[in-house]
């Protein structure tokens, strides 16, 4: 995680970051910051909680995703 994503996800600023992965079964969407490459995931619901993701945690609960 580097401050460039982290102050992203803090300030909600999730248009400095990729969307990698979008899901309306769960109502959650997975970010990733272009600079360090975290993964954040965000439940749409309550977009100021986001938390962190690897890439075998976000294959896991996405399957179909091309990560």
């Amino acid at each position: 995680m580097c401050e460039s994503c982290e102050r992203a996800v803090n300030e909600q600023g999730f248009d400095q970051l990729e969307e990698v992965i979008a899901d309306p079964r769960t109502n959650c969407w997975v970010t990733r910051c272009p600079l360090c490459k975290q993964l954040w995931e965000t439940y749409a619901y309550q977009p100021h909680f986001s938390w962190k993701l690897t890439v075998e945690e976000a294959k896991a609960k996405y399957p179909e995703s091309s990560l």
